[in-house]
């Protein structure tokens, strides 16, 4: 993938306009533990793209795991042959501008569990880039919405 990110204040912060703002390692594990925390600086939009990349094949497949902070929703998504399919969500969630949000996932096998502060537990069971070892980020940047990351972690399990 490609991104317009930029370090600001020692964090991983997206600049680029549109969709597929997309920052990713190649960790050699498929199965880990992935912990980031997430941070809208100047606004929070009313996309859904942004969050922690897990599993990432190339811009038409990965899953995305994150807030939809407009909608007050928290999400599992895959993108498979570029369409997105959500598989998880939970509702009730409150985003606020310039705090810091921990997203925590654990992908063991087809399985994956997602956290946001601790709380709101998703569970989604896919197959569709179970082998994939790239993960990373994505942020949507749209008017004065800058998601940006910091403490990116994978970790084997």
């Amino acid at each position: 993938g490609s991104a317009d990110i930029q370090i600001q204040t020692n964090r991983a912060r997206c600049e680029g306009n549109g969709i597929n703002n997309i920052a990713i390692i190649e960790s050699g594990i498929s199965d880990c533990d992935i912990t980031s925390i997430i941070r809208y600086a100047g606004g929070v939009g009313t996309v859904s793209t942004d969050g922690v990349v897990l599993r990432y094949e190339d811009a038409d497949n990965y899953y995305w795991i994150g807030p939809v902070a407009s909608l007050n929703k928290f999400r599992i998504f895959s993108r498979i042959a570029g369409t997105n399919n959500k598989e998880a969500e939970a509702t009730g969630i409150t985003i606020s501008v310039d705090t810091d949000y921990t997203i925590t996932i654990n992908a063991d096998g087809t399985s994956i569990v997602a956290e946001l502060d601790g709380a709101n537990q998703l569970t989604a069971t896919d197959s569709a880039h179970e082998t994939e070892t790239k993960h990373g980020m994505n942020g949507y940047v749209s008017g004065s919405q800058k998601p940006q990351f910091d403490n990116f972690e994978v970790a084997r399990i």
